[in-house]
């Protein structure tokens, strides 16, 4: 079965490349600060970053997730903090909706899970009524678009507004280089804060953020298409080129042929006439006297 391996403790620390780092240190920071209150629970914790960060400002944390290798990591992690923040940290391998908490917390925290969830609302319920009164619910999903395998929504600014209801109201859009962050607040004597003109102008930004990324990314890839096929034609030329020399040299060496078989056709044509001169000369009453005179000369000499 393939499974969501999230590598967010990784990429803090730059090990997945410093750009990458530093966006992923600007979402981590932005959920960090909004994360008031004592007692937090971390719903989704994965590697436990968030968990142990936390832990070690002295917050009671617990963190909970449904995958087991990612509490492992966790508790691996957590095992080489020091002993205040390991006191601090309680790692939980189960499924948040059916686990029972014996507590209520301050802060609820949903990092990049609800996306993976065909049923989010149900989550967010659950959440709720962990929350004491005042309480924050801090929730951040990718910005729109991210077609990952286990993806199961896309969220735009609209989506997070529909999470309130008649205790949970939103009170802070944050826009975070590819995700956004939702910061809710229970309180039953409030009102549902509507979409205002300053969110507009920061959701267009955001947008036009999000679509130069991408222009980006086709221009790079339009680029490399047109060097690879520049690439391609300069080397169909080049074998192109050596095949015309291949075939320049195969022709020469052929017209030398022809030359050298022409030039010994001749050759043997003159052969064969001064032959023919000879034989006639030689039977020729010429050519028998001169003959007989030599047999005598050669006679004579020895």
């Amino acid at each position: 079965m393939k499974k969501n391996t999230d590598r967010v403790s990784e990429a803090y620390y730059d090990e997945l490349g410093t750009e990458f780092g530093k966006k992923v240190r600007d979402r981590i920071h932005w959920i960090l600060a909004s994360s008031k209150g004592e007692t937090i629970l971390d719903v989704g914790c994965s590697q436990g970053l968030v968990s142990i960060l936390l832990a070690r400002e002295g917050k009671q944390v617990t963190g909970i997730d449904v995958l087991e290798d990612a509490i492992n990591y966790a508790k691996e992690q957590l095992e080489q903090e020091e002993a205040p923040t390991r006191k601090h940290l309680e790692l939980i391998h189960d499924n948040f909706v059916s686990h029972t908490f014996d507590t209520t917390f301050d802060c609820v925290i949903m990092g990049e899970i609800l996306e993976h969830l065909s049923d989010p609302e149900r989550f967010i319920e659950k959440a709720v009524t962990l929350l004491n009164p005042g309480g924050k619910l801090i929730i951040t999903v990718p910005f729109g678009i991210n077609d990952y395998f286990d993806h199961k929504h896309t969220y735009y600014v609209k989506d997070l507004y529909a999470f309130q209801t008649n205790e949970l109201h939103l009170s802070e859009v944050k826009f975070l280089n590819g995700w956004v962050g939702a910061l809710y607040e229970k309180d039953e004597t409030l009102t549902n804060k509507p979409i205002d003109e300053a969110m507009l102008t920061e959701l267009e930004t955001a947008l036009v953020q999000h679509e130069r990324k991408y222009v980006k990314q086709l221009l790079a890839l339009k680029e490399e298409r047109d060097e690879l096929k520049d690439s391609t034609e300069d080397k169909y030329l080049q074998e192109k080129m050596e095949k015309v020399r291949a075939q320049q040299e195969l022709y020469q060496q052929y017209q030398a042929e022809e030359n050298l078989l022409r030039n010994f056709d001749q050759l043997e044509e003159e052969i064969k006439s001064l032959r023919m001169k000879y034989n006639n000369l030689k039977s020729s009453k010429l050519g028998k006297l001169t003959t007989k005179y030599w047999k005598w000369r050669r006679k004579r000499s020895n």
